[in-house]
């Protein structure tokens, strides 16, 4: 129930505040996480997710050999995790 001082309104604001807070947060993590790679790390990690490419196609496109394309981004990836775990160490964006 709203209380006539609208207080309840006020906590509904706080928490909207406060989620998008965490999604700059959030932003901010991923985009200082990939701003350290190398620009091959960036365009596994990109053509991996974003592109939705498989390794294979990954190992096509960049003229590398599967197996490297296969251990890089296991270890991007276990990087990333790292990188954008916050204090409580719950994952906030890798899958």
């Amino acid at each position: 129930m709203c209380s006539a001082d609208g207080a309840d309104a006020e906590h509904s604001r706080g928490s909207s505040k406060g989620v998008l807070d965490m999604q700059a947060l959030e932003r901010n993590r991923l985009q200082s996480f990939l701003y350290a790679r190398d620009v091959t790390e960036r365009s596994l990690l990109l053509m991996y997710y974003a592109d939705q490419l498989t390794p294979q196609e990954i190992s096509l496109v960049m003229d590398l050999p599967l197996g490297e394309v296969v251990r890089r981004l296991a270890s991007l990836i276990a990087a990333a995790r790292a990188a954008l775990t916050d204090a409580t160490g719950d994952e906030v964006l890798v899958a």
